[in-house]
C-alpha cells in the first residue's frame, strides 16, 4: 500500500511541476480557468517565542463570498540576512506528506536578483523561490521592491492565496504550507503554517485518495 501511495504522489508531483513551469513561462496568469477552488482554513505561528522577533501575529480573516485573508506581522530590530524554508504538504489519509515544494533560499539575494532582472526574465533563479516571490509581490509589492535589510514592523495584511496564484491543476484534498523565516544565525524570525483545502469545481474528483 505504501508503494502505491508513493507512486501516486510521484505522478502528482510530476504533473504539479509541469504546471508550475508552464505557469512561469506565461507572462500573464490572470483570468486563467482552473478545475478547483482554494479555501484557506487556518494560519498559525509555531515554535514561539522567537529570539529576534516579537509581537508576532499569524491569523486568518474570513471574508464572506471572498478568498480568506491573512495577517502576518512581526517586529524586529534589524534583519540583514533573511532565509526562507518553504514546504508544501498534502494530507494523505491522516498524515501530511511532502508534495514537491520543499526548498530553502536566500530571500535577500533572491529579491536583489528579482528586482534587477532584465527583459530576459528570471533565468537562473530558483523555481520555487520565484513562485513564492510572485505570491508575495501580488500581496505586498512595496515590500518586495524595498528588499533587505528589514527593520521595525514587517507586516503582510490582507494576504491572500487564490487560484490565480497557483498552477492550473492541483490535486483535491487538504494542504499545509510551512514558511520558516530565519537569519544568518539560524534564529527564527517567523515560522508560520497555513492550512487549506482544494476542492474540485463540478463533479470531478481531484483527490489522491
Amino acid at each position: 500500500m505504501s508503494n502505491v501511495r508513493s507512486v501516486v504522489l510521484l505522478i502528482m508531483c510530476a504533473i504539479f511541476a509541469r504546471n508550475i513551469v508552464c505557469q512561469k513561462s506565461s507572462s500573464n496568469n490572470q483570468g486563467k480557468s482552473t478545475s478547483y477552488k482554494i479555501r484557506l482554513t487556518k494560519a498559525v505561528c509555531i515554535n514561539q517565542p522567537y529570539e529576534v522577533a516579537w509581537n508576532v501575529t499569524c491569523r486568518l480573516k474570513l471574508v464572506r463570498d471572498q478568498p480568506s485573508k491573512m495577517l502576518f506581522s512581526v517586529t524586529v530590530d534589524q534583519i540583514d540576512q533573511l532565509y526562507l524554508t518553504f514546504a508544501m504538504y498534502y494530507k494523505y489519509q491522516v498524515t501530511y506528506q511532502p508534495l514537491l515544494m520543499d526548498t530553502t533560499f536566500d530571500v535577500c539575494r533572491t529579491l536583489k536578483k528579482y528586482n534587477s532582472r532584465s527583459k530576459a526574465g528570471t533565468t537562473g533563479l530558483d523555481l520555487t523561490a520565484m513562485f513564492v516571490i510572485g505570491i508575495l509581490e501580488k500581496n505586498q509589492p512595496a515590500l518586495i521592491k524595498t528588499g533587505c535589510p528589514f527593520r521595525g514592523v514587517i507586516q503582510l495584511d490582507n494576504f491572500i492565496i487564490d487560484e490565480t496564484m497557483a498552477p492550473k491543476f492541483l490535486p483535491g484534498g487538504d494542504y499545509r504550507l510551512d514558511m520558516h523565516y530565519y537569519n544568518e544565525k539560524n534564529q527564527t524570525v517567523m515560522y508560520s503554517q497555513v492550512f487549506g483545502s482544494v476542492r474540485a469545481v463540478g463533479i470531478t474528483d481531484l483527490s489522491m485518495g
